[in-house]
């Protein structure tokens, strides 16, 4: 019987996080790149082992992957655009 765990819930949780990590970051906060975009990595991480999973309903972990990925491109773009990345 397939059921959704914690590891799909969690998956979800870390893609989610730099969201609010990101709005902190334009807020005045001092993040690294490596503190936004670890979550992600965690995240894809998760729902690539959520989808293998035979006994795992695979709706939560793609939802995860698809909004990470997402998340993380369009974070990359803004980092990339706005020169936030540039060494000083």
């Amino acid at each position: 019987m397939k059921k959704m765990t914690i590891l799909s819930w969690s998956s979800f949780v870390f893609s989610v996080i730099p969201i609010f990590i990101f709005i902190a970051m334009l807020g005045g906060r001092d993040f690294s790149e490596v503190m936004l975009f670890l979550p992600l990595v965690i995240a894809v991480t998760l729902a690539l082992i959520g989808i293998m999973r035979e006994n795992e309903k695979n709706i939560i972990p793609i939802m995860s992957l698809i909004v990470s990925i997402g998340i993380g491109a369009f974070i990359f773009l803004i980092i990339v655009v706005s020169g936030m990345g540039q060494p000083t």
